[in-house]
């Protein structure tokens, strides 16, 4: 199964264009300075550092638990730490039902549905 979820994010990589959205391309350095201070915000109030990438794992094993209960009740990660819907996976939801406000028309997040 990670075969043809690999297959189908490269597929995803491939149909994205990152020249092609309307309006102007926000400078880099001020992109990288604005999310350096939004992440030690979100750490100092929070606790908790700003990141999208244990969503996906937590994603992945709903997912899992759905296709293939057993074997994902099987796997040391997640018996460790269990797939539930937390602050991150609301985030990257967020950030995608976010994406026809900010005049984006590709998903933000890898391996979020286009239809959110």
């Amino acid at each position: 199964m990670h075969h043809y979820l690999n297959v189908w994010l490269l597929g995803q990589l491939a149909q994205a264009d990152p020249l092609q959205y309307p309006g102007a391309a926000w400078s880099p350095y001020i992109v990288g300075a604005l999310i350096g201070v939004l992440s030690m915000l979100t750490f100092y109030f929070s606790d908790k550092p700003l990141g999208a990438s244990t969503a996906y794992a937590r994603i992945a094993g709903m997912v899992g638990k759905a296709v293939a209960p057993q074997h994902t009740e099987s796997l040391k990660y997640y018996q460790e730490n269990k797939p539930i819907v937390d602050w991150e996976v609301m985030l990257v939801i967020g950030v995608n039902r976010l994406r026809p406000v900010m005049g984006l028309s590709k998903p933000v997040a890898m391996g979020i549905s286009k239809t959110l």
